[in-house]
């Protein structure tokens, strides 16, 4: 860059080497400005007009230096930048893939964790059903129980009876015997008198 450039021209050059869309817009308008005065400019007459027309022509040549460095950064970021998108679409590809792969699998869970579900409902009833029969035989067992007991308790009474009944009839018999005991004592005493009152008459005789 000249050293003969104008203090306001030098930081519009150096804003411009920043590689971004803006600044390289701004210089492309610096630079059709520049060729609309180059345009303008009446035919060189002197040394000075020709060294105003370099100088101008080396601002130029530095600002399309600028573009040209603008461009190319941003071409490069644009390149990072599809590559970084690029590297994007394949991580989320590969994250649509492992969700996929996991959306699987837990259907696959899911399934068989609704048939473990389903198994053990399905043994819950069976052995619900199994203790409702069980339940009722004990009931009828229970109510067996009963009638036998109530049974037993009538054989009991039967028995209480038949033993009430029979101590009854031995204390008749027994007194009956007694009886019978008490008239033989009698009619042997009375045959005894008899039989010793004919001895005493054979006797006398």
């Amino acid at each position: 860059m000249r050293s003969d450039m104008s203090p306001s021209v030098q930081p519009s050059i150096s804003a411009a080497s920043q590689p971004d869309c803006p600044t390289a817009a701004e210089n492309a308008r610096v630079i059709a400005g520049q060729l609309e005065s180059c345009r303008n400019l009446p035919a060189v007459s002197d040394d000075s007009q020709l060294a105003v027309l370099a100088a101008r022509m080396d601002v130029f040549e530095g600002r399309l230096t600028n573009i040209e460095d603008s461009v190319d950064s941003l071409s490069g970021k644009m390149d990072s930048f599809h590559k970084t998108l690029s590297a994007i679409d394949s991580q989320l590809q590969e994250m649509r893939g492992a969700n996929a792969k996991m959306a699987s699998r837990l259907t696959q869970m899911d399934s068989r964790t609704y048939d473990r579900f389903k198994d053990m409902d399905s043994q819950y009833n069976s052995m619900y059903c199994r203790s409702n029969q069980m339940d009722s035989r004990v009931n009828q067992m229970d109510t067996r129980f009963f009638q036998m007991d109530t049974r037993f308790f009538q054989m009991d009474t039967r028995f209480y009876q038949m033993e009430s009944s029979v101590n009854s009839r031995f204390k008749d018999t027994n007194s009956r015997l007694t009886e019978m005991r008490s008239d033989m004592e009698s009619q042997f005493a009375e045959m005894n008198k008899k039989h010793v009152k004919s001895d005493i008459k054979m006797e006398a005789l």
